[in-house]
C-alpha cells in the first residue's frame, strides 16, 4: 500500500502537479526558482562592472534575471530600446539618462542636416517609420502598458508591485506580437 503512495507521488511530480498536501511539487519549484538570489545580484554587480552584457545591469534584465519576464518580453524590452536609441541618436538627441528622463535638444536647436545625403535621409525614414510602427503596437496595448514598457526600457525605471509586471507584460507582448518574437 505504501510502495503504491510513493510511486503514485513521484508520478505526480514528474508531471509537475502538486503534492497531496497542495503544494507545488519541488520538482516544478526547482524550475521556478532556477536563479538564486545569490546568482542574480553576481550576474546584476558583473554586468554593471563591465564583464557582462551590459543589458543584465538594466531593468528589464533584472526582471528577466529574476523570472518576473520570460526570453520573449526580454527580447522585445531590449529591441525597444535599441530601436529608440537609435532614433534618438540618428536625430542627434542625447542619450538617455536613467533618471533624467527626455534629454532633448537645447533650445532653437536642430538635428542633423540629411539634405545633402540621400542614403542618409532614407535610414532616418526608415528608423522614423519602424519607430512609428512599433509606437502604434504599443500603444494599441493601452496608455499605462505603453507608459510601463517606456519608463522601464527607456529610462531604466523600477518596476514594482504584480500589476505594474502584468502591464510591462501585455505591452511587451504587444510589441513581441508586432516584431514577431516566438517564445522558443
Amino acid at each position: 500500500m505504501k510502495a503504491r503512495k510513493i510511486a503514485k507521488l513521484g508520478r505526480q511530480r514528474a508531471k509537475g502537479e502538486r503534492e497531496p498536501n497542495g503544494r507545488l511539487s519541488r520538482a516544478v519549484k526547482a524550475e521556478l526558482d532556477a536563479r538564486s538570489p545569490n546568482e542574480v545580484k553576481r550576474l546584476r554587480d558583473a554586468a554593471l562592472l563591465g564583464m557582462r552584457d551590459p543589458l543584465w545591469g538594466t531593468e528589464i534584465g533584472r526582471l528577466f534575471l529574476g523570472n518576473r519576464i520570460d526570453a520573449r518580453h526580454y527580447e522585445a524590452g531590449k529591441r525597444w530600446a535599441n530601436l529608440v536609441e537609435s532614433w534618438r541618436r540618428d536625430q542627434g538627441l542625447a542619450a538617455l539618462a536613467p533618471r533624467s528622463g527626455l534629454a532633448a535638444l537645447p533650445i532653437g536647436a536642430r538635428g542633423p542636416d540629411r539634405s545633402q545625403d540621400p542614403t542618409a535621409a532614407a535610414r532616418s525614414r526608415r528608423l522614423a517609420d519602424a519607430l512609428s510602427d512599433a509606437r502604434d503596437a504599443l500603444d494599441a496595448a493601452g496608455f499605462l502598458e505603453s507608459r510601463i514598457v517606456r519608463d522601464c526600457c527607456e529610462q531604466n525605471a523600477p518596476v514594482v508591485g504584480l500589476s505594474e509586471i502584468r502591464r510591462l507584460r501585455d505591452g511587451l507582448d504587444a510589441l513581441a506580437e508586432h516584431w514577431r518574437i516566438s517564445s522558443a
